[in-house]
């Protein structure tokens, strides 16, 4: 009973943020994260993508090990991947939680017909994260480092204001094994309107990290109405090109 109890808190700690890290192993082999919404639905650790972004679903159904983490909480886990073409699981399991952590979804979900024409959007590829690991990991999940632990992610907080994304060479401190690593820098506004991250990929070596690639800024952008509809047009294009995929997505195969 003090397991199931600590495990619920453990769990209520996802609940109750809006945001978290997720680390899987990418397309190559080497670890990646991205800023994503956490849920629990039906005792489990969830965490979905629109239709139109499956690239890290297609990882993690290669390659099932998984991380989770938000601000002092680590969980671990072999995932599996759904996905659901209609907006059936988001009515049932997920749109009220959605309004609840994510503001832009209550603009999107009054729209006239939405089901019909934002269908990449209610329409869900699901990772549920079963019979998670939580382990307590003091920190925040604003700069984070993923790196694979035989096979597996492990994400680890970086000390605050520590990373200058600008350099070739970044000093990550003591803890983090030499190999490939990912580093994610994410802020958002209250509302949420404006996701911005900063991803850094690299080698560790001697608790610094050799930077091979870097993208995004944290700097703000401000966009426009315009600037909104264009994205949300591009989002539906991506998943029309995505709907041959979706159709034939079968979850006992891996997808390449």
């Amino acid at each position: 009973m003090i397991r199931n109890m600590r495990y619920a808190n453990s769990l209520g700690l996802f609940d109750q943020a809006r945001v978290a890290v997720l680390g899987f192993v990418g397309a190559d082999g080497t670890p990646r994260s991205c800023a994503v919404t956490p849920y629990v639905i039906g005792g489990d650790l969830t965490v979905t993508s629109t239709l139109a972004y499956l690239a890290k679903v297609r990882a993690i159904s290669r390659h099932p090990a998984v991380a989770l983490y938000r601000d002092g909480a680590h969980a671990s886990a072999a995932a599996t991947v759904e996905l659901h073409a209609t907006p059936g699981w988001f009515d049932q399991h997920l749109r009220n939680e959605e309004l609840r952590k994510y503001p832009p979804a209550r603009t999107l979900l009054a729209l006239p017909f939405h089901r019909r024409i934002l269908w990449w959007y209610v329409g869900r590829a699901v990772v549920t994260l079963s019979d998670a690991r939580i382990e307590d990991v003091d920190g925040s999940d604003q700069a984070t480092i993923t790196t694979l632990i035989d096979g597996r992610p492990q994400i680890r907080p970086l000390r605050s204001g520590s990373v200058d994304a600008s350099e070739k060479v970044i000093d990550i401190g003591d803890g983090i094994p030499d190999g490939p690593a990912f580093v994610l820098l994410h802020d958002e506004d209250d509302d949420m309107a404006e996701l911005r991250q900063v991803t850094i990929r690299g080698t560790v070596v001697d608790g610094r990290i050799h930077v091979e690639r870097r993208s995004g800024s944290l700097e703000p952008s401000h966009p426009g109405t315009i600037a909104q509809l264009r994205s949300l047009r591009a989002l539906s294009r991506a998943a029309t090109a995505n709907r041959s995929e979706i159709a034939n997505w079968n979850p006992g195969v891996p997808h390449a």
